[in-house]
């Protein structure tokens, strides 16, 4: 394996241990530190099987069409992007089979005892638009007057065919629920804009920076207090120019991030770690995507065969078009491959 030492980071790897090089690339990204890979296009395998870990950039997402530069605000929105933020909250519900309904209250039981609650107008908009009536049984957050009808009870003679029967809910009527809400930072920076808000969450706009700047001290002080987690997703660029890649890093840095840069040649960049990857690593790879896909010995054993005789981008690329929801399809990986090999020939 061949590693440089770069920005005072020094590590030594003797060739005889390449099959701890992933987890190499993640240390140095958990210690901040950016990582230049080559040797497998595909090197996202190991770590692209779940959206909530990992985020791939390409070139053309944050390169200008104008000029060729990299387009900065699109670049800060992505990284944003990649941050997670986990809020933990106790909900107020309370649940039970309606006895009673007037203007101003509303009488639930469960089977251990019954409550009554005071109630207003938007309260009884929403029972009017669950259309429910006394002998159903429901639910709503105290906190937001949010009714959700959950069925007829089945102690009741007469059901509507249409209305599901369930049981009646059973100790006290109001209950504490601890939900947990993921926002990315950048949706949280629209919701807190005062010129877009909540209904411009999925939109591709920018907030100013006075926003995300009161958003990340707000975060800060969660933090602090326990009240929110946040988690950074792996960021992996592809087709970015080695010219622009110093740039990217310098915001990233910037921006308290870092990534993976996947590269085609040997390149030298002052602060960025360089590993390559070799045969080792690739039959590594294979083994997590054996694992992750289900894949039978039988059929692992023929892959194996073909390694040394075929690209590796190409087998990756072939085991993945015929996995579907019930596997890996084996007779359908020989007939991509004989139709490969005819191609060739």
């Amino acid at each position: 394996m061949k590693l440089r030492k770069q920005n005072r980071i020094q590590n030594s790897v003797s060739s005889g241990e390449n099959n701890i090089k992933i987890e190499l690339v993640k240390k140095c990204l958990g210690k901040g530190q950016s990582v230049m890979v080559r040797g497998v296009d595909l090197f996202k395998t190991g770590f692209n099987d779940d959206l909530d870990n990992s985020m791939v950039i390409t070139g053309e997402k944050i390169i200008s069409k104008e000029n060729g530069s990299i387009d900065f605000k699109k670049l800060g929105k992505l990284i944003r992007r990649s941050v997670l933020v986990k809020f933990k909250d106790t909900l107020r519900i309370v649940e039970g089979q309606i006895t009673g309904i007037t203007d101003y209250t509303i009488q639930l039981k469960t089977t251990d005892m019954e409550s009554q609650f005071e109630i207003g107008n938007e309260f009884l908009n929403e029972l009017n638009r669950e259309r429910v009536i006394v002998g159903d049984i429901i639910m709503f957050y105290k906190d937001f007057g949010i009714v959700k009808k959950l069925g007829r009870g089945v102690s009741l003679e007469e059901n509507t065919p249409d209305t599901e029967v369930v049981e009646i809910p059973s100790n006290e009527c109001l209950k504490n629920e601890r939900m947990t809400t993921t926002l990315t930072l950048d949706e949280i920076d629209i919701i807190n804009s005062e010129v877009l808000g909540p209904d411009y969450i999925h939109a591709n706009v920018n907030v100013g920076d006075n926003i995300k700047s009161e958003v990340d001290r707000k975060i800060v002080n969660w933090l602090e207090q326990g009240q929110v987690e946040r988690k950074r997703k792996m960021i992996i660029f592809e087709n970015l120019p080695f010219s622009l890649i110093k740039q990217v890093d310098s915001f990233l840095k910037n921006n308290n991030s870092c990534g993976v840069y996947l590269v085609n040649e040997q390149i030298s960049i002052d602060g960025i770690i360089f590993i390559e990857l070799i045969e080792d690593d690739k039959t590594l790879i294979l083994e997590e995507v054996f694992k992750n896909n289900n894949i039978s010995q039988t059929s692992i054993n023929f892959i194996n065969q073909l390694l040394p005789k075929i690209d590796f981008n190409i087998l990756l690329n072939l085991i993945d078009l015929t996995i579907d929801d019930k596997g890996f399809n084996e007779k359908t990986f020989k007939e991509f491959l004989d139709l490969l090999v005819f191609n060739e020939n």
